[in-house]
């Protein structure tokens, strides 16, 4: 009985040894807890940073197509005007 009793108490002090350091464990999980907090907020403001980027885009093309709009009726004014010129005998 005493001798089954030791192994018993051997065999737990040995898996008890095995465990890793609860306080390490703690201060690994407060670190990587911590860190997700801060790449979540450079997610979020990089997530900002390609809203306004995309709004900027969004804008530009819609001002690059009204510039075109606008070259087109200027040539198709020019292409009129001259038309219009040489039907007069002016130029």
């Amino acid at each position: 009985m005493k001798g089954r009793r030791e192994r018993k108490t051997q065999k737990i002090e040995a898996e008890r040894n095995a465990l890793p350091d609860i306080q390490i464990l703690e201060k690994t999980a407060e670190k990587t807890a911590e860190k997700v907090a801060e790449l979540r907020r450079v997610l979020e403001e990089a997530c900002e940073l390609a809203e306004t980027a995309r709004k900027d885009l969004e804008v530009t093309l819609n001002k690059t197509r009204e510039i075109e709009i606008a070259e087109r009726e200027v040539e198709q004014l020019k292409v009129d005007s001259k038309e219009l010129r040489s039907q007069l005998g002016i130029d």
